[in-house]
């Protein structure tokens, strides 16, 4: 069987999928925005929480006002299912 890893479940967390039934879907509409005062933090290989501290344990952390750019983020709505087989 394939083994799959994933960072987002907890250490120990074994999850079986039974691949035939498995659904998944898509919006066909994705949403847009655009924003001139989002931060961002500019680490990507350890990031950390972006909180107080001197000097703060986030950096670099750049807002877009201050690199004079803008952030464009793009939503796309998934869900996820199984379906039931009745035996």
């Amino acid at each position: 069987m394939p083994v799959l890893q994933s960072s987002s479940l907890a250490v120990g967390t074994v999850v079986c999928v039974e691949g035939s039934s498995f659904v998944s879907a898509f919006s066909n509409v994705p949403e847009f925005s655009v924003d001139e005062h989002a931060a961002f933090h500019m680490e990507d290989t350890n990031p950390q929480d972006v909180t107080g501290g001197t000097p703060s344990p986030a950096v670099p952390v750049r807002s877009m006002f201050q690199i004079d750019s803008i952030a464009l983020r793009m939503i796309l709505r998934t869900s996820w299912g199984h379906a039931i087989r009745a035996d």
